[in-house]
This record gives structure tokens, sequence and C-alpha cells, in this order.
């Protein structure tokens, strides 16, 4: 939701001629209604191998920890997954991969999370946090501009693992058109749809 209109005005202003039609998704359902080729393309956080589907790498982004200017943890330069379990959290719901994401990081620190307040996306979480919530964990390019602005505070987070990747998905059986292909070359950058960038599954 944050990255993409970007790259849709490019991509609509190189070719005002293509119809292109944008949805939001929860994970599931894209990775169900592309393997049921009712899409053209799917991006997800986290993408997961699937059976009939390609991934292509679109973007990492670093987490971060966000928290009110007045939130004890505003005074840190970084913490740690023990630091942050010592405060109240919002974060994302069960079911979304950046709270799955989050959840395993804490783990492998053997270090339960205090999440307070279970939200469906990366607005919502915002606000939580800038009334006073708690923290949250999100990823970094998001909060621009509450940052800018002073609305809230980012502190890094020292789990080298902290990142989160973000894939394009195209179905393994159907051919790119010359659309599909012109889409994904401005999403990756204008890199060649070849080598590393694409990972069969």
């Amino acid at each position: 939701v944050h990255e993409l209109p970007l790259y849709v005005k490019r991509f609509r202003d190189e070719y005002p001629e293509v119809e292109l039609q944008v949805e939001y998704r929860r994970a599931a359902q894209v990775y169900s209604e592309m393997i049921d080729g009712r899409i053209d393309l799917g991006l997800v956080a986290y993408p997961k191998r699937r059976k009939g589907l390609v991934i292509h790498s679109f973007w990492r982004d670093r987490l971060v920890v966000i928290c009110a200017p007045n939130h004890p943890l505003s005074r840190e330069f970084s913490v740690t997954v023990e630091d942050l379990a010592k405060h109240p959290m919002v974060g994302f719901e069960p079911d979304l991969p950046t709270r799955q994401a989050i959840e395993k990081t804490f783990e492998r620190a053997g270090v339960k999370m205090n999440q307070v307040l279970d939200l469906d996306n990366v607005d919502t979480v915002k606000k939580a946090v800038e009334i006073g919530s708690g923290f949250a964990i999100v990823p970094m390019r998001t909060v621009d501009q509450e940052l800018e602005a002073g609305r809230l505070r980012a502190v890094m987070f020292n789990d080298q693992d902290c990142w989160r990747s973000l894939g394009i998905l195209g179905k393994r059986s159907r051919a790119m058109t010359p659309a599909m292909r012109e889409f994904v070359r401005i999403l990756t950058n204008g890199r060649l749809l070849k080598g590393p960038v694409t990972m069969p599954v």
C-alpha cells in the first residue's frame, strides 16, 4: 500500500493505454487468486513458495521500532528484543506475514511479545502508537511522513534478520504479456527478469 503508488503512477505515465487495476487483499487470498488464475500478478510481504508460482524479488525494507515522542524507548538509539518485552506492543493480526516474522524474532530470543492490540494494517498501527497505546515494529519506509513531522520516533532494532522482503508473484504456467513484464520491470527498478531475480517454485 505504501510502496506501490509511485510505481503505479510511473507505469500509467509510460503506458497510458494499458488498463491497470490494483486491489488490496490479505496474503492468503493473493496466493489463492494467483493459483486460480484470477489475477495477473500478486504483491506480498515475505513471499512463500507455492506450487505453480514464480517469485520475483521486489524490495527489502528494514523493520524499526516506532513509539510516541514521550515514550521511554524514544530516548534510546537502539534496542534489543529483551528491552522491548518490558513494554506494551501494538502490532498486526496473527495471520499477517509481518506479524509472523516479528513473532519468530521474539521466539529466537526466547522472549514473549507483550502485544496488547492486534490491528490489520500499518496505518492503524501507526495511529495507535501516536496516541500512546504502545510501541510497534514496522517497515521503515512506512513511517517517513510521521518521523519528519515529529509525530513518531524511530529506534533501531538490534536484530540482523529484521527485514521485510516483498515479492511479486506470477503464475508459472502463464506467459507474461508485454504489459505485465513492463510493470514487473518498473517494480524491480529496471532489472531484467533473468538470473537471481526470478525464483521458480
